[in-house]
């Protein structure tokens, strides 16, 4: 009887919503990522796809989430004088530096913060170093002079690669570490699994997309085709409705919304003002 009730019609659909949520989240980053790339003109020269794969194995080997690397990424990528032979190390400084300001706690970090302070410092190497002595970086008076000379020289990695050095001295192996944890082992498993959820959502987002596009353009009152895809929405979760029957007027009523089976009769659906579709028998 417990196991029947796990695996029933409310943890399946709560299961598909947060596979849906979970593939959102990703392209809603993968998005900000291509389009920073464009906006920069692909300074890094790195692809969009390069960074993601680059976050989801340091993902595996952190237990940070992959998505939350590659937003610290995205951060990273706005500075135009990381390279791509510098951005895979300032990632890693990146991990490091958030970890160890949270304690070790990755559920905590800040990457978008950090990133921030990071890039300044690589962005402009000989000024950049003031973001990063606010949280307690300290550079000898020899490495200030260093990085000032491989400036007159117009040596930007050289002088980020002194940078990064600093960092991975105080810093480096924090995130590395977090993850040999039971906490980060447990995290670990807990990110594969929402991988997984996560994947089967792309399986699902192009359908939601054009049924969403379908339901912009339909306005209450106009009746749908029969076999129109549109996404469903109860209290419990999300699933795609195909309509079986063109009599159904779209409708912005609201009414109780209940469990649903994918496909039913569309006299038994309405669309609300939010575009949602919501399950359930029409007012008397």
């Amino acid at each position: 009887m417990l196991v029947k009730s796990f695996i029933g019609p409310a943890a399946l659909i709560g299961a598909l919503k947060g596979s849906i949520d979970a593939a959102m989240e990703a392209q809603r980053v993968m998005t900000q990522t291509e389009a920073v790339i464009k906006s920069t003109g692909g300074a890094a020269g790195l692809t969009a796809q390069e960074i993601e794969k680059m976050a989801g194995a340091e993902s595996r080997l952190t237990s940070i989430d992959d998505e939350v690397i590659q937003s610290g990424q995205n951060m990273l990528l706005t500075f135009t004088n990381i390279g791509g032979e510098v951005f895979p190390r300032a990632t890693r400084a990146m991990e490091d530096m958030a970890v160890a300001f949270a304690k070790g706690d990755t559920s905590a970090i800040d990457l978008q913060g950090t990133a921030i302070q990071l890039g300044k410092a690589l962005q402009d190497p000989e000024r950049g170093l003031l973001a990063l002595r606010r949280v307690g970086v300290a550079f000898t008076e020899s490495q200030k002079a260093a990085i000032k000379q491989m400036m007159a020289m117009n040596d930007v990695a050289g002088a980020q690669a002194l940078i990064l050095a600093e960092l991975e001295k105080e810093f480096g192996g924090s995130a590395e570490a977090a993850g040999t944890t039971l906490a980060g082992k447990l995290q670990k498993a807990q990110n594969a699994i929402e991988n997984l959820g996560e994947a089967i959502g792309n399986k699902l987002i192009p359908i939601l997309g054009d049924a969403a596009d379908g339901l912009i353009t339909a306005p209450f009152g106009a009746r749908l085709p029969v076999n129109t895809a549109m996404p469903a929405c109860s209290s419990n979760g999300a699933a795609v409705l195909r309509i079986t029957s063109s009599s159904q007027i779209v409708s912005p009523e609201l009414f109780s919304p209940r469990v649903f089976p994918v496909t039913v009769a569309a006299s038994r659906w309405r669309m609300s003002p939010s575009s949602a579709i919501t399950a359930g028998s029409p007012p008397a």
